[in-house]
Parts: C-alpha cells; sequence; structure tokens
C-alpha cells in the first residue's frame, strides 16, 4: 500500500493542527495602521523667510501621539536660476541646539514650490505634551521656508537665526501612525495599509483541503 496507517496518523495530526492554528488566527482583531497628521500650520502665508540655509531655522510643535513618523514642510525656491540643493530636516529635543533625534534629507530640484515631505527611518519616539523642534537646512542660498504672521498655531513658535519668534509659524506637518481595527472606518485623509486577512489565511485553507481529500481517498481505498 502506497499510504499506510502511518501516514494516515501523520496526516490527521497535521490536519489537527492547520485547523487549530485557523481558529485561535481567525479570533484576533487585524488591524490597519493608519497614517495621520498629528501637527499642523498649513497655511504657508504667502510670506517666504530668508534663505534656509540661514543658521539654525526651525518650527516648535508639541505632539499629542507617538511616534513621530514624518514631516511636511512648504518650501519654496528663493532663487530660480540657480541649481538645485539638498535639504536636511532634523527633529530636536526641546529647543533649536538640543539633541537631534532624527534626520532625514531631499534633494529639491530648481524651482521646487509646494510641500516636501521627509520620512524619518527609524521612527522617532516622541513624548505627548513635550516640546520638540524642526529643523531646517541647506548649503546654498537656493530655498525658503514659508511662515503665516497672527501665531496661527500656538503649541510652538517660529525659530529664526536660533530666536523664538511667537507670532510667526511656519507652514509644516507632523504625521504619526494609529492602529484601527478592521471595519472600522478610517479618518479623511488617513493612508491606510490594510491587512488583507483572507490572503493570509488562503494557504492554510487550500492544504486543509488537500489533506482532507487525500484523508477520505485513502480510507475509501482502505475499505
Amino acid at each position: 500500500m502506497l499510504f499506510g496507517d502511518g501516514f494516515l496518523k501523520f496526516n490527521n495530526k497535521l490536519l489537527l493542527l492547520v485547523s487549530l492554528f485557523l481558529v485561535i488566527f481567525s479570533s484576533f482583531s487585524v488591524f490597519a495602521y493608519i497614517e495621520v497628521v498629528d501637527q499642523k500650520q498649513e497655511d504657508p502665508g504667502g510670506y517666504r523667510t530668508i534663505a534656509i540655509n540661514s543658521g539654525l531655522m526651525g518650527q516648535e510643535f508639541t505632539p499629542t501621539m507617538s511616534p513621530l513618523i514624518a514631516v511636511e514642510l512648504y518650501i519654496g525656491t528663493s532663487y530660480p536660476d540657480t541649481v538645485g540643493d539638498t535639504i536636511t530636516c532634523r527633529i530636536r529635543e526641546l529647543t533649536i541646539t538640543g539633541t537631534i533625534l532624527g534626520t532625514a534629507s531631499q534633494s529639491v530640484t530648481n524651482g521646487f514650490d509646494g510641500w516636501l515631505r521627509f520620512d524619518f527611518a527609524p521612527h522617532i519616539p516622541v513624548t505627548p505634551g513635550s516640546v520638540y523642534v524642526i529643523e531646517l537646512h541647506a548649503p546654498g542660498y537656493i530655498f525658503c521656508w514659508y511662515w503665516k504672521s497672527g501665531n496661527p498655531y500656538p503649541n510652538g513658535r517660529l525659530i529664526d537665526t536660533g530666536s523664538p519668534v511667537t507670532e510667526h509659524d511656519f507652514a509644516f506637518r507632523t504625521y504619526s501612525y494609529i492602529e484601527e481595527p478592521e471595519g472600522v472606518p478610517s479618518p479623511v485623509g488617513g493612508e491606510i495599509f490594510q491587512i488583507d486577512k483572507l490572503a493570509i489565511l488562503t494557504p492554510y485553507i487550500i492544504i486543509i483541503a488537500v489533506l482532507t481529500t487525500a484523508t477520505v481517498l485513502i480510507k475509501k481505498r482502505k475499505h
């Protein structure tokens, strides 16, 4: 006989283990990771600062979520006749000269004007309610950072050449993420990274079907 009692016993045990895994896995909630904006001042205001490389330029912010995964800053070209440049974004703790917690850089082409995103890898753990600073630097006098007057962001201050300016704020967004149970509507604007439960279970369902069919056929041959 091609398949004996030993194979049947092994087959039955394997079938039981796979079935048990499916039952346990299906009982857990599956979460989607949703990217959300935490802090923001989205109005560029039409004002351009002096060039970014003027030194110690930044924006304070007070997060309500952790970790910090990215920031977006509204950047413009000050001198469109020049070549591009590399802009570096640092996240500092407490002050513009505080501990650097994360760094990201972007190569920006001449003429750029709009939201520029910096992703941090690894993500930066932050303490909700504490003050952090987005510092921006570029080697050349090419790009600028838009700002708005009237203190539009009360939870932080614009920093120009190392000095806080209470009545102005740069245009910025900070990003974190939340875990959302499957089936719960996501907030508008969130980027959803779904975990497909069916795609995970399909290979195991196929294994169960094959093992069950083999077991039935072998039992029929024995009888």
